[in-house]
């Protein structure tokens, strides 16, 4: 399957824990690498389009990562095993970024209803449907239309006004490739 021995594959690794432990930091990893150059990015971009193109890089990364790995961090073993506490601090560092940028997006209203934290989960879970996605149909691929659907749909969450949507979505759709490597900077 990755084109090793498995004597090869347990040199690097202590056990299927460490394997696994890797695989879930590589659906999470890539995003949260690429996270500080987008801040770094604001201004001169808006706090919109950076949260629009954090999503798309996030996205791209769940879409993109071999075999779904993303769907095995649900599983209890994952929940409970310290093998997994980087892969946990790394989520949970990436659902930090998403509440910051929201905290600076959102309604008053949105932020009077909802804590950071909560808000920040919540943006990182409508990203995480694609792994639902990929799992109802393995061979999917998510067109672009998708992930811009998911994008602004997060910003509908934080209350952002529609026309604020529409200009934050044409800058970070055309930076996006800036923030991918070659194999993934293709069409979703």
């Amino acid at each position: 399957m990755v084109g090793i021995r498995q004597a090869s594959l347990y040199y690097h690794f202590a056990g299927k824990d460490e394997i696994l432990g890797e695989l879930l930091r590589r659906s999470v990893r890539p995003t949260t690498d690429k996270v500080e150059k987008i801040l770094s990015q604001v201004p001169p971009l808006d706090y919109e389009t950076a949260l629009y193109l954090l999503v798309l890089v996030d996205v791209r990364t769940l879409a993109d990562v071999p075999h779904n790995v993303g769907m095995l961090y649900q599983l209890p073993d994952v929940a409970r095993c310290e093998v997994y506490d980087e892969f946990r601090n790394e989520h949970a560092e990436l659902a930090a970024h998403y509440a910051d940028l929201a905290s600076e997006v959102a309604s008053k209203t949105v932020r009077a209803t909802i804590s950071r934290t909560q808000l920040g989960a919540l943006l990182i879970q409508q990203v995480e449907g694609v792994i639902n996605m990929r799992t109802e149909d393995p061979d999917r691929r998510i067109p672009c239309r998708e992930a811009w659907a998911i994008a602004a749909t997060c910003l509908r969450i934080c209350d952002v006004p529609q026309e604020r949507i529409d200009a934050a979505a044409p800058i970070a759709i055309d930076l996006l490739p800036q923030f991918m490597d070659e194999r993934v900077a293709e069409p979703v």
